[in-house]
This record gives C-alpha cells, structure tokens and sequence, in this order.
C-alpha cells in the first residue's frame, strides 16, 4: 500500500532506486540534488553505492516528526526524508555531499536490520555508531578525489542527535509527524531550526561569495 503512494510521487530513477516527492514542493531541488548524491556516492565508493542500491529501493521527500531528518523504513526498503529546499545563497555542493553522506548512513541501517539485529534500547547506540562510522569511510573516500569537499564534513558520533527519537515516545512522534503534515511550517529557517534528530541537516556554509543575511 505504501509504495502505491511512493509511486505517486515518482519524479525520478537512478540505477534501480526511485525517488519520490510526496510533498511536489513546486520548484523543488529534491530531485536534482539526489540525483546529484546518488551520482557523487558512485564515482568516488562504488562499494557503500551497491550498498546503496542493495538497501534502498525508494528515496521519499515526505514531512517526518522532525524537520530535514531521514528515516530507514525496512519493510519498505525506503529512506524518508524530509528535504530543506536550499535558499539562494545555500551551498549546494555541501548539500549534495551531506545528502551522499545520509544515504550511506540509512543503508547502513538496511544491512544491520537485514542480519536480524533489531533497533532495540540495547543496541541502538551501538548501530548509531556504526552508521556514522561508514559515513567516516565514505569521506576517506571523497578525501581522494575531492578533498576540499571532504574537508568540509565532520564524521564524529554525537549521541545526543538521536536523544529526542530515543527519548520521545512512538506515539507522540507519529502525532508530532501528523499535526506537520496537515499544518506545514512556513519558511525555511523555521523548518531549519526545528530541532535536531536522525540525519538531521545541519546548517551550512554559505556559498563562496554569497551574502550573509
């Protein structure tokens, strides 16, 4: 049922994974900055993209519980996000790098789920860390061939990014996620702001020679 709704919202194809906007923002970057990831991820880690490609059959731009969070879905085999349209003076190289970095990171989740380990109190943790480990890997392999870019991430595990998806119950968050989608925040700095979680969009640097508002 739910990947009748992906398709929907079916705006592009790259290698077998589908990209989706389920909210059809008009003039939205989602598709060309994924595109634009998915592309970055395969020419510098072939290894983590057939990851990639194993893990995630639908990339969805969707309203989460929090704002420019991404989930792993494994009954679905999908990576929801939701997408912060970048402003004009956004950064969209560091965009399409982080975005490269998100999708290593819910693919990771993909293998871990599919080896029979749960995301249980237990080792949630544990499978955090191993997730931002390969998104560390995957920038050893960008430092390579784009060391300016790699340069500009920092791969370290912050346990309290994921305090608010593990403190918070279930429950609230699926209402949380709801009350958003019927009630969209307006602008993009408020969305920004709204909180940090799984994944969660960072702000960036500002383009070089951009204005600072």
């Amino acid at each position: 049922m739910k990947t009748w709704l992906f398709r929907t919202g079916q705006v592009a194809e790259c290698d077998g994974i589908i990209l989706s906007d389920l909210r059809k923002t008009p003039g939205s970057e989602f598709r060309n900055v994924l595109l634009c990831a998915l592309k970055l991820l395969k020419e510098i880690d072939p290894y983590r993209y057939r990851r990639v490609q194993r893990r995630i059959q639908w990339i969805v731009c969707t309203t989460l519980s929090k704002a420019g969070s991404a989930e792993y879905r494994h009954n679905t085999k999908s990576c929801e996000m939701e997408f912060i349209e970048p402003s004009a003076d956004y950064d969209l190289e560091w965009l399409i790098g982080w975005y490269a970095c998100v999708l290593v990171h819910e693919a990771t989740h993909g293998k871990i789920k599919s080896r029979g380990v749960a995301y249980s109190k237990k080792w949630r943790l544990r499978i955090e860390e191993l997730c931002v480990l390969e998104e560390h890997k995957f920038l050893m392999h960008m430092a390579i061939t784009r060391p300016g870019l790699a340069s500009r991430f920092d791969a370290k595990f912050v346990a309290a990014k994921w305090r608010w998806h593990w403190d918070t119950p279930q429950r609230e968050q699926i209402l949380i996620q709801l009350r958003r989608s019927l009630f969209p925040e307006k602008g993009h700095n408020k969305s920004r702001q709204a909180g940090s979680g799984a994944s969660t969009v960072p702000d960036p640097p500002k383009r070089p020679g951009a204005a600072t508002l």
